[in-house]
């Protein structure tokens, strides 16, 4: 088994209580290590294990270890993406965690092409290639190339912004990379955008569309679009409270400034609180493809629900 396939999407390894101070995943920069380390240790132990050796013991435990270890291929991935309601045409943006499916053949371009398969040549798939780190400020403004500053999102995202066609949008901090004919109106002037995920971002853009969330693997805390609601509905916590001097590079090597307001890193978060409520107004459905849960969620109508909950209560997505 390629060990090497499991990505850095940012976990804290806890599903109900997460150490980062800011609470959200989808804006923190961190390490699979735990998951890699149960992981590594699943693959030893199947390989060096006899079949008979395999089936005794904990009966939950055997039936997880054999989701991890059984090869997952792009076919069933994309009867996954179809049985979740993706159909071609659509526009999604999908959060990751290559690791979460156990092992896929062909690794992360395996994820990469089920998807394109799923949306379809009249499709439009999305990935964040988000580069924010917590010192980005006025007095540490961040630099950032569009060519050449690596995301910290994982290997899907990272492999994603290499394929020929792709375009990754020019923010500073929450930069998207698509694939498909709208890609240029959604990514397009995203560095002027006031806040990082405001209406001129590709994630309002998607919405407004139609489009969907999907993440994969991953929970509520790495879907970067709550963050949209939040900006929409202009929370006290959310933002900093000065501007900075931004400095990017475009694909043409230009160097150019942008004054842009950056997320506030302080408050901790707890998103995985709308997942019940997400699933009772009917705006996601859950799946399953080997051992990765996939949620599919309508953007509009999730962040509609949102901006409505914050104004009445600002502090709503606050742990």
């Amino acid at each position: 088994m390629d060990v090497s396939q499991i990505d850095g999407v940012t976990k804290c390894g806890f599903r109900d209580r997460c150490h980062f101070s800011r609470g959200c995943r989808c804006c923190t920069p961190g390490t699979a290590r735990l998951r890699r380390a149960s992981l590594d240790l699943a693959f030893r132990l199947a390989k060096s294990s006899t079949p008979r050796r395999a089936s005794t013991g904990n009966p939950e435990a055997s039936a997880k270890l054999a989701r991890i270890c059984r090869p997952i291929h792009r076919d069933e991935i994309v009867s996954g993406l179809r049985d979740l309601g993706i159909r071609e045409g659509d526009g999604v943006l999908v959060h990751s965690s290559l690791s979460s499916f156990g092992y896929v053949v062909g690794g992360a371009d395996t994820v990469i092409d089920a998807l394109l398969d799923a949306t379809g040549p009249e499709g439009t798939a999305l990935a964040p290639t988000l580069t924010g780190r917590r010192e980005d400020g006025p007095a540490s403004p961040p630099v950032f190339d569009v060519r050449n500053t690596p995301c910290w999102t994982g290997r899907v995202p990272t492999e994603f912004m290499k394929r020929p066609g792709a375009r990754r949008s020019l923010h500073p901090t929450h930069s998207v990379s698509g694939i498909g004919p709208i890609v240029a109106a959604l990514i397009g002037g995203h560095e002027r955008s006031l806040t990082p995920c405001g209406e001129e971002s590709p994630y309002y853009r998607l919405a407004q569309k139609g489009g969907f969330i999907l993440l994969v693997g991953v929970g509520q805390g790495s879907n970067t679009t709550i963050h949209t609601a939040e900006e929409l509905a202009e929370v006290p916590y959310h933002m900093q409270k000065e501007p900075a001097d931004t400095i990017i590079i475009d694909y043409e090597g230009n160097r150019r400034i942008e004054r842009l307001y950056l997320h506030d890193w302080g408050t901790p978060r707890c998103f995985e609180r709308i997942d019940k409520e997400l699933l009772d107004l009917g705006i996601m459905r859950i799946g399953k493809v080997g051992a990765s849960t996939l949620r599919l969620i309508k953007s509009l109508p999730m962040i509609e629900f949102l901006v409505e909950k914050l104004r009445k209560e600002p502090r709503y997505l606050c742990r």
